[in-house]
This record gives C-alpha cells, sequence and structure tokens, in this order.
C-alpha cells in the first residue's frame, strides 16, 4: 500500500523525533526555557483565526485535487468548459 517514498518518510521523522526525544530526556540542558502559562487575553479570537487560516489551506488542497492551480497552462481551458448546473 505505502511506498518506498513514504516509508522512508516515516522512518526519518520517526528517527528525528526519538533522537530529540532521547536528547530531550538525557541533555536537559540544551533546551533550558524557563516555561510560562500561556494566558491569551480572548481566546475565542485564536480559534477563529485557526479557523480563518484553515479557509486557504483547504481552499488550496482543493485546486490541487482538481488541478486548477496557478502554473498550470490548461487552468483557463478547464475552466471554459466547464458546465455549471443547479
Amino acid at each position: 500500500m505505502l511506498n518506498s517514498h513514504y516509508v522512508s518518510l516515516i522512518i526519518a521523522y520517526a528517527l528525528a523525533a526519538l533522537l530529540w526525544l532521547l536528547t530531550n530526556f538525557f541533555i536537559k540542558s540544551i533546551w533550558n526555557i524557563e516555561k510560562k502559562e500561556l494566558n491569551f487575553s480572548k481566546p475565542y479570537l485564536e480559534f477563529i483565526y485557526a479557523l480563518i487560516a484553515m479557509i486557504p489551506i483547504l481552499g488550496i488542497g482543493q485546486l490541487y485535487i482538481n488541478h486548477l492551480l496557478i502554473p498550470n497552462p490548461n487552468n483557463a481551458s478547464v475552466i471554459i468548459d466547464t458546465k455549471i448546473s443547479f
């Protein structure tokens, strides 16, 4: 099911995460960041911004799936040939 490219990516990401966890566990002074509690004055706005950010991401994904990305020279013919039915 998975081709070798995906298997290689999964192994590489897993190895990087494992190395990061081991480094963080054994050498605690590398990332010596003071832990502060996050306080958002308006947490609902943060959630709304995240939802708004999803719209162009999903839109670009839909354009990619339908082969309508800007670099495609056949975009105009695909759009012109499309018949809209309600």
